[in-house]
């Protein structure tokens, strides 16, 4: 994507590229702030750290209904 397709629109963009408009708003945004750095490494992902420790879902499994 030179820089970013300038002058387009997300939804072009994104049907050129088969990728969600979001996608290519959030990359747009990045690249606003951060230029190719920002687009150019990998963001966190996935799911927020478990709020349970293996431990306690152990404890809290094994016992009697309340």
């Amino acid at each position: 994507m030179g820089p970013l397709d300038a002058g387009r629109q997300n939804k072009d963009i994104a049907v050129q590229r088969d990728i969600g408009r979001v996608q290519v708003s959030r990359w747009r945004e990045r690249y606003a702030r951060e230029r190719m750095t920002g687009i150019e490494r990998d963001q966190p992902r996935g799911a927020p750290p478990a709020k349970v420790d293996e431990a306690r879902l152990v404890e809290l499994t094994t016992q009697s209904k309340p």
